[in-house]
């Protein structure tokens, strides 16, 4: 978090508080990730429920799996659609956290 005094800023140079990029980034991002998630954690419930576990830490383990995967792949698709319009040096930086 660095900050640069008015007195000493360039001109034609956009300055921007650690709160100001965090609610522009996290307002572009939660919908994709909302949508995503929501997605595939209807998807991943019903094949939760389908399997048949012997216990309920079986379960628990099972649920952690199926998770786990499902966020790598939903991240890894919004990767790639990142990908595919261009801005990659920008679009990789802001996937790094949710791989």
């Amino acid at each position: 978090m660095n900050y640069t005094p008015v007195a000493e800023q360039q001109e034609a140079v956009g300055y921007w508080s650690y709160s100001g990029l965090f609610s522009v980034y996290t307002m572009y991002s939660l919908p994709m990730f909302l949508i995503g998630g929501i997605i595939f954690s209807m998807l991943a419930d019903f094949i939760i429920g389908k399997i048949k576990f012997s216990t309920k830490v079986y379960k628990y383990i099972g649920a952690i799996v199926v998770y786990g995967i499902g966020g790598v792949l939903v991240n890894v698709f919004f990767y790639i659609a990142l990908f595919e319009e261009g801005e990659k040096a920008e679009s990789r930086f802001k996937s790094l956290p949710g791989l």
